[in-house]
């Protein structure tokens, strides 16, 4: 599960928010998770992630996944902000080398594409990456 779960959090490695170039390419700042649709919630990680901002990025997961996580962590004795920092971090190379390479800046592009592969589910009227046992 563990794996599993690590995997699927690293495809989400496309994200980013205030405005930043990006090897010429501008990405919009994020101040706050917008979960209102499956692409905002999926746009709202991508940017958490490209722009470091782990607690943005956290609020995108259903609770039940963040609940999950938390319980593996806490049997592994690894903090929880630490994680959150290091997947941050490493979706932050991943983003930012597929947004210079792979989709030559376009970042609307780079959302749609990786909102194909992400699983999502609506709780209590919002959007959330749910990866489900």
């Amino acid at each position: 599960m563990f794996k599993k779960l690590i995997a699927a959090m690293l495809i989400l490695g496309f994200a980013s928010t205030v405005p930043v170039i990006a090897q010429g390419t501008k990405v919009p700042a994020i101040y706050k998770a917008d979960l209102s649709s499956k692409e905002a919630t999926v746009r709202t990680c991508m940017l958490a992630a490209y722009h470091n901002k782990a607690e943005i990025w956290w609020e995108c997961f259903a609770p039940s996944t963040q609940k999950q996580f938390e319980q593996l962590l806490k049997k592994q004795n690894i903090s929880l902000q630490e994680i959150k920092k290091f997947f941050c971090h490493e979706m932050h190379k991943s983003l930012r080398k597929e947004l210079s390479g792979k989709y030559k800046g376009n970042f609307d592009q780079m959302v749609k594409d990786c909102l194909k592969d992400v699983p999502i589910s609506k709780i209590n009227g919002k959007w959330y990456i749910d990866f489900k046992e």
